[in-house]
C-alpha cells in the first residue's frame, strides 16, 4: 500500500523543526497546572498537538449519542475510550479501545476497530507548536462497524498562540480508510483538514469551536463537512470533563447529522 504525502504536509514536516525549535528560556506550552485542558484529545476532531509527559498515562473515555445521516436511526457508542502512554524523546503511544456502537433503526450492534497512534513533538517557541502523528487502524471489529483492512492516517498538528486567551490549532493529514465488511469492505482515500479556534477565559476554561472536512468520506462518496463546538472544564490538575455538540454540514463525514458526546480525561503520573 502506497500513501503518497500532500505538498503541504511535506513542507509542514520539513519546515516544523526550523520554526519551532524549542529554547530554554522558553517555558513549554504544554506544562503547567493546567497541562490537562491542553494535553487532552477530548473535544473535537483534531487531536492536541500536546503530548502525554514521559513515564506518565492518560485514560481517556467517554459516550456519544447521534442521529445518523440518511435515515431517521439512533446510534449510540460507548464507552469512546483511549490509553495515552508518554514516552522518551517528546514521544507518545496511544491506543485507542474498540467501542460499542448500538443502532436504533434497524437495530444493529457490535464493537468497533482498535487504532494504535504514535505522536512526536517536532518542537516550539513562544508562538508555535508543531507535532506530527499517525494512526494505524487494525483490521478489527465487528462486520457492521469494524474496519475491513488496516487503515492509515498520517497528521501534521500546528498550533498558533494568538494571545493567553485565544489559539488557533491547525491539523492537516491523509489517509487511507477501510469499510466494515457489512458496507463492501472497500478502501479508499482522503485528505483532511481541520481547524479550531479555542478561548480560555479562565485557567479551568476552554471553549472551542471547530470545522473540518474529508475531501472522500467513502468509495462512492465526495467531500463531507461538519463543525462542531464544546467545553473543556479542569475539575482538577488530573481531571478534565467534556461537552460538545457536532452539525453535518454537508456530505456525509462521520454519517451523522447531529451528534452529541460527553467525557473526561484522567492523568496518572
Amino acid at each position: 500500500m502506497k500513501i503518497l504525502l500532500p505538498p503541504w504536509l511535506g513542507i509542514l514536516l520539513t519546515l516544523a523543526p526550523l520554526l519551532a525549535f524549542a529554547q530554554e528560556n522558553i517555558p513549554d506550552p504544554c506544562g503547567g497546572p493546567s497541562a490537562l485542558l491542553s494535553i487532552s484529545n477530548r473535544g473535537g476532531n483534531a487531536d492536541s498537538p500536546c503530548l502525554v509527559p514521559f513515564k506518565e498515562f492518560v485514560f481517556e473515555s467517554g459516550y456519544q449519542y447521534e442521529t445518523i445521516a440518511p435515515g431517521s436511526g439512533r446510534l449510540q457508542y460507548y464507552p469512546t475510550s483511549a490509553l495515552r502512554f508518554g514516552l522518551p524523546a517528546n514521544s507518545e503511544f496511544a491506543v485507542l479501545l474498540p467501542t460499542y456502537n448500538q443502532l436504533s433503526d434497524p437495530h444493529i450492534t457490535g464493537f468497533g476497530a482498535t487504532t494504535l497512534a504514535i505522536k512526536h513533538k517536532l518542537g516550539y517557541n513562544q508562538k508555535w507548536l508543531a507535532t506530527a502523528e499517525a494512526l494505524f487502524t487494525l483490521p478489527s471489529g465487528s462486520l457492521a462497524y469494524g474496519s475491513n483492512n488496516l487503515g492509515v492516517v498520517v497528521n501534521g498538528i500546528v498550533n498558533y498562540t494568538i494571545n493567553d486567551k485565544f489559539s488557533w490549532i491547525a491539523m492537516l493529514g491523509v489517509s487511507r480508510q477501510s469499510l466494515p465488511k457489512l458496507f463492501g469492505g472497500q478502501n479508499y482515500s482522503s485528505v483532511n483538514p481541520d481547524l479550531v479556534l479555542s478561548y480560555s477565559p479562565t485557567d479551568t476554561i476552554n471553549l472551542y469551536g471547530e470545522i473540518y472536512a474529508q475531501t472522500k468520506t467513502a468509495p462512492t462518496q465526495g467531500r463531507g463537512v461538519n463543525v462542531d463546538c464544546g467545553i473543556l472544564y479542569l475539575v482538577k490538575s488530573n481531571l478534565v470533563l467534556e461537552l460538545e455538540f457536532q452539525q453535518r454540514v454537508s456530505g456525509y463525514l462521520g454519517g451523522f447529522n447531529q451528534l452529541i458526546t460527553t467525557g473526561f480525561s484522567l492523568a496518572f503520573t
